[in-house]
């Protein structure tokens, strides 16, 4: 009997770690907000992309102090190298004014970058997600190779 108590404790220890492990996680997530951009070379505006690449941008913000702040990891298949990516204003079929080049780093299709940012804009991406693109551009499609409308969601 003896046994069995000094093993279930250890094991009562572990369900209670395991089960408390998400919180871990939602408390290091805590203040942010996701949004997100599936990106694709049919949605490039005027056109054309690039119609064998895809890719994925998703968007971490965070406006709770004076500076708002943007983290992007972006992840590129089937397209050149980056020359640029970019965070523009305009909805869905409309082109925009550039807000922010994410900085590619030379030669890589998955980076991640943080960016400190006017709190009232970031404030506008987490409220209205759909005036926000995202465009990437390559040297064979310098106009845009992709494009994503910006989206809710991880």
């Amino acid at each position: 009997m003896a046994l069995s108590s000094r093993l279930a404790a250890p094991a009562a220890l572990a369900l209670a770690l395991t089960a408390l492990a998400p919180l871990g996680a939602a408390q290091a997530d805590a203040g942010w907000t996701h949004r997100r951009a599936d990106l694709a070379g049919a949605d490039v505006v005027p056109g054309p992309g690039d119609e064998d690449g895809d890719g994925s941008a998703k968007l971490r913000l965070r406006d709770d102090s004076a500076e708002g702040e943007l983290c992007a990891t972006v992840n590129l298949r089937r397209v050149l190298p980056p020359t640029d990516v970019q965070l523009r204003r305009g909805a869905a079929g409309r082109n925009g004014p550039l807000l922010l080049s994410l900085e590619p780093p030379r030669g890589e299709a998955v980076f991640t970058r943080c960016f400190d940012l006017d709190v009232e804009l970031v404030r506008e991406i987490e409220d209205f997600p759909e005036r926000f693109h995202i465009t990437v551009h390559d040297e064979d499609f310098p106009g845009g190779a992709l494009r994503g409308q910006l989206r809710s969601g991880v």
